[in-house]
């Protein structure tokens, strides 16, 4: 699995989390689904990027927390075709604006830290087919991120460890340091 982390908006992403604790917690993730062998990307940027994504692909002329970009069509929420090669094994992409979950926390009174994993699991739950455009669609994709989010959430009381699977996040991690997307 490799989960590229690209930001435009690096500083900020240093005051609220580390590159090392985004790729851990996404890899464990993964690890709560089917797809704990797919690559995919996150993008970390500003709410002039994230806004100009959601207008252009949403038609929706606001800033928003995360916006997902599927790789491949799902067969059914949870359930992706069988990938042709291996390099077909990627999710697709996730894009976060840090300074609207940074004023969403605010406003709600919640740490950074603890809403990002609920924000990662809304978008790969987007990227493996789920979605929220109808109430039963909303129910379905709201039991899997609770689903996945409990057994995070039981894993990060364990000590937040990877159980003696790999987290050297070196050999599995691309990174763009300089902040250009």
């Amino acid at each position: 699995m490799v989960v590229i982390i690209k930001s435009a908006v690096q500083q900020l992403l240093k005051e609220v989390t580390s590159r090392r604790m985004i790729h851990k917690e996404i890899k464990q993730i993964l690890n709560f689904t089917e797809y704990s062998k797919w690559d995919l990307g996150v993008f970390f940027v500003g709410d002039k990027e994230i806004k100009e994504l959601n207008l252009r692909y949403r038609n929706i002329n606001k800033a928003t927390d995360v916006l997902s970009f599927p790789l491949h069509q799902a067969i059914m929420p949870g359930k992706l075709p069988n990938p042709l090669t291996p390099e077909h094994k990627n999710l697709g992409d996730m894009i976060i604006s840090v300074p609207y979950v940074m004023r969403w926390c605010k406003q709600h009174d919640e740490i950074v830290e603890k809403r990002l994993p609920v924000l990662y699991t809304h978008g790969i739950c987007h990227l493996i087919g789920y979605d929220h455009e109808n109430e039963d669609d909303f129910e379905k994709m709201n039991k899997k991120e609770r689903e996945i989010l409990d057994k995070f959430l039981e894993w990060k009381k364990r000590g937040g460890d990877c159980n003696g699977s790999d987290c050297n996040e070196s050999e599995s991690e691309e990174s763009d340091d300089d902040g250009e997307l």
